[in-house]
């Protein structure tokens, strides 16, 4: 998910070192060396108590991160509150996403970031998350902020989190009240790319250029029986079959003045729901795609949660209904396939 209202990448100084840190998607970074952090791994110490891990890598912090401070900023002594949000999220999971809890080196709970959080795997670090205080303290809920984030580009207030009735907007229902929804939806929409690197899920070849310049696209092919080859022509174009009315302009926080005119929504919603994507953020590349998909299913499947999206015209569709559909099971088996695997690894 892009679950970034700016690019994260505008407060980390990447002038100086922007080779060492490449975000592949708003909301998700990885570092060079990454892949041999990855094979590192199995000769390291491994965490075998997942859920008290959660414990052990909370990091309340209130310095802004930075290249050279990203994960060793002294954590608060408090960091510890923040423990049962986390804990009720990994009681409500199967066991396969229980341990990417026992994978995580950090969870940064970030008192100077004006994202809304943010996932990778650093090189020095291992896995890290981080998601902004003021989101858990609030108690901000899945259909606050996605409604928020959908409004962004349809210019909606990209600061508050008040979303309007008159946009696009969700109504997400969710039976368990003790999982915050919003904190679910985003570490698993985070698991998704820890996943999708570490079991090469978007595993490309053929790019041009071969190697990846910061600041430069790089347009790649996706190998057989991947995620990405199901409906993406290449890292960047959506196959022409799965394409619908303005999802090219779909630019949520990268709008920069240019919102996806208001006439459009009918159009553009039930395009939507008549395609092979679970969401609007799925649609912007095929990373959050595979995160954007995972997060659903995951609501699904252990909240027996309800997505609904509104229009604001009058027009409504339960996106969650769409993992059961016939367009979309190509998409389910992939995941469920690779749930059940017993060989996945875990960054």
């Amino acid at each position: 998910m892009k679950t970034i209202f700016i690019l994260f990448v505008l407060i980390l100084s990447v002038q100086a070192n922007a080779s060492k840190r490449t975000w592949v998607t708003s909301d998700f970074f990885i570092s060079e060396g990454y892949n041999l952090s990855i094979k590192k791994m199995a000769t390291k110490k491994k965490v075998t108590d997942c859920r008290e891990n959660i414990k052990a890598v909370l990091c309340h912090v209130n310095i802004e991160p930075n290249e050279e401070n990203w994960g060793n900023r002294p954590c608060l002594e408090d960091s510890s509150r923040f423990t049962a949000y986390f804990e009720n999220i990994y009681d409500a999971l199967s066991p396969t996403f229980q341990k990417m809890f026992c994978s995580l080196k950090k969870i940064h709970i970030e008192d100077k970031i004006p994202s809304s959080g943010y996932g990778g795997i650093d090189t020095k670090y291992g896995a890290i998350m981080g998601i902004r205080r003021s989101i858990i303290e609030k108690d901000i809920n899945f259909t606050t902020w996605v409604s928020w984030k959908e409004q962004i580009m349809f210019g909606g207030d990209s600061i508050n989190f008040n979303p309007v009735t008159d946009l696009p907007n969700y109504v997400v229902t969710i039976p368990d009240k003790k999982v915050n929804d919003f904190l679910f939806q985003f570490i698993i929409h985070e698991f998704g790319h820890l996943f999708d690197r570490a079991n090469n899920l978007n595993k490309t070849h053929n790019c041009i250029p071969e190697f990846y310049i910061p600041g430069e696209t790089q347009l790649c092919d996706f190998e057989d029986k991947t995620w990405g080859s199901i409906s993406w022509r290449d890292s960047i174009q959506v196959k022409p079959e799965y394409d619908f009315f303005e999802r090219s302009s779909l630019c949520f926080y990268n709008c920069n003045g240019n919102f996806v005119n208001r006439s459009s929504v009918s159009k553009i919603y039930q395009g939507l729901f008549d395609s092979i994507f679970v969401s609007t953020y799925a649609t912007t590349n095929p990373w959050d795609d595979f995160a954007d998909a995972l997060a659903y299913y995951a609501i699904d499947k252990y909240l027996d949660g309800k997505v609904v999206l509104n229009t604001g015209e009058g027009q409504s569709y339960e996106l969650t209904s769409k993992l059961k559909a016939p367009i979309f099971q190509e998409k389910y088996k992939f995941i469920d396939d690779f749930l059940s695997r017993n060989d996945i690894v875990y960054p």
